[in-house]
């Protein structure tokens, strides 16, 4: 999975600034809402400057300031905010049973399974091999599957495939750090890096939420 854009590549991209990256970035502004209002917003500022702010309105200069502080602006609404919230149960967590044993789990691939009902979400996570210093890892691949009831009927006809879920994935401040689709097999994944995470998970009116702590 490729890394995720920074605010200062989206604003180069904004600015007309060309480098290597300029088709992932586009793409990465197609499939992201943060990341494509940062770069309209930043070309709108950008408008204003060239026709002169002294008449800019003042909403229009607190959107500039907002540019590199991003505090000024009232937080928008995010989709699972809007929809009834809903904890996910922890099945199994694969790094427990180390821990009984006394074992140190840092750095080790480990696995989690969380629950709704009908609804089985399969976490896991690897530790990249190339960041690890003293059995830390810098950087961990998170692999996740949504397992959802069966549509096929008693004759078994039907798909196997699922409708394609929006999740994102907040650090301990709330602030988006990656955000996406699942596929038609309930898949997604996303590269983190050690910390205290919250994933979410849009499913009809439900906001499934489960926190995920990377050592």
């Amino acid at each position: 999975m490729s890394e995720p854009i920074s605010d200062i590549q989206l604003l180069q991209y904004a600015a007309g600034e060309t480098t290597d990256d300029d088709d992932r970035i586009g793409a990465w502004i197609a499939t992201h809402a943060d990341a494509a209002a940062l770069v309209a917003r930043y070309r709108d500022v950008a408008d204003l400057v060239a026709d002169g702010l002294d008449d800019a309105p003042p909403a229009a200069v607190l959107e500039a300031k907002a540019i590199f502080d991003p505090s000024r602006l009232p937080r928008p609404t995010r989709w699972w905010e809007t929809l009834q919230q809903v904890v996910a149960d922890i099945l199994f967590d694969s790094r427990a049973r180390p821990a009984l044993a006394g074992i140190r789990s840092v750095g080790v691939a480990f696995q989690m399974t969380c629950q709704i009902p009908d609804v089985e979400i399969d976490l896991q996570f690897e530790p990249d091999a190339e960041g690890m210093v003293d059995d830390v890892a810098s950087r961990w691949t998170m692999l996740g599957q949504i397992a959802m009831p069966d549509r096929r009927d008693a004759a078994g006809r039907g798909s196997d495939d699922q409708d394609m879920v929006s999740w994102a994935i907040t650090d301990a401040d709330g602030v988006v750090v990656v955000d996406g689709r699942t596929d038609e097999r309930g898949t997604f994944a996303a590269t983190l890096a050690p910390g205290v995470y919250t994933l979410h998970l849009a499913l009809g009116d439900r906001s499934v939420r489960q926190e995920i702590a990377i050592p």
